[in-house]
């Protein structure tokens, strides 16, 4: 059973902060097309980015009925680009189509396209449909099964990349030094912009500059962003960084060589399955129309 408990902006207590309860963290890239096993200690959750254009509506509603099909899904995070139109009636329209389910809870942040006019009305969207969570441009939250939890950071990458989200590192780090994300099993983060990528946006180094040390200073485990138009799957020693952007159309593929790369499709849309255990945390590749094609995973040891 997932419980939640929101740490909203949340500034970090004051006195002696705990040692994070965690122990080493081995990463292994699987060649499966098996489905993860989830049990009732797992928290299972989705992502993509990138989906927000109407002529894809066809695939984005093959994406969201394999979400459907899947065993177990907590929550849906959605990693930005969420409305390339001009119309804002055109994003409830969408959103319909993309709304796994009513009841599921959809975390959402914002990504390039998104400040091109929509981004305050992405902020007030859940006065028209509960389902869509977007509390603040930037939040987190922790989510808790009975015997784990996992502390997500739903971050804005824009200000970032443009130079104007100091504030917003300041608060990265605080959240993640905070006891309750500190101790907790697994920490994650969510943006739009990649921090590692092979794909046309390998050049882009601010968001690596910036985000990739609190990131490894804090032991984050993934970090998972849209914006390249394909799928790939990356890591260091520390962390997995998950990539899935475009589910509809206009796939693009790899353009460069990386060290970290691990695997990489741009011929299929898609999304990310991750499942969460006391022990272990998958990272799973699925294909809208293919069903599970590469996973990482990281055990404690």
């Amino acid at each position: 059973m997932l419980s939640l408990l929101s740490i909203f902006i949340t500034n970090a207590s004051s006195g002696i902060v705990p040692e994070p309860s965690n122990s080493e963290v081995n990463i292994q890239l699987v060649p499966t097309r098996t489905n993860p096993v989830s049990d009732s200690s797992s928290i299972a959750f989705v992502s993509f980015g990138d989906w927000g254009m109407p002529e894809g509506v066809s695939v984005l509603a093959r994406t969201r009925d394999r979400i459907r099909s899947l065993a177990q899904v907590d929550f849906v995070s959605l990693l930005g680009d969420n409305f390339y139109g001009s119309v804002s009636s055109e994003m409830s329209k969408l959103f319909e189509v993309c709304k796994v389910s009513p009841n599921l809870p959809h975390y959402a942040i914002l990504g390039n396209h998104d400040y091109r006019g929509h981004h305050l009305f992405q902020l007030g969207f859940s006065r028209i449909d509960s389902a869509w969570h977007m509390p603040h441009t930037y939040y987190s939250k922790i989510f808790k099964s009975d015997q784990m939890t996992i502390c997500a950071l739903f971050i804005d990458t824009e200000p970032i990349h443009t130079r104007s989200g100091s504030d917003q590192l300041v608060w990265m780090r605080e959240v993640l030094q905070s006891p309750s994300c500190r101790t907790a099993t697994w920490r994650i983060v969510s943006g739009h912009r990649n921090i590692h990528t092979a794909g046309i946006y390998s050049r882009e180094t601010r968001i690596r500059d910036s985000i990739g040390p609190i990131l490894r200073e804090h032991n984050v485990h993934v970090y998972y962003s849209g914006h390249e138009h394909n799928m790939q799957l990356l890591s260091d020693d520390k962390t997995v960084y998950a990539i899935a952007g475009k589910i509809n159309q206009g796939m693009k593929p790899i353009e460069y060589t990386h060290a970290l790369l691990n695997w990489h499709a741009h011929e299929v849309p898609g999304f990310i399955y991750t499942v969460a255990t006391p022990s272990e945390l998958s990272v799973t590749m699925y294909g809208t129309d293919k069903g599970p094609l590469r996973t990482i995973r990281l055990g404690k040891s």
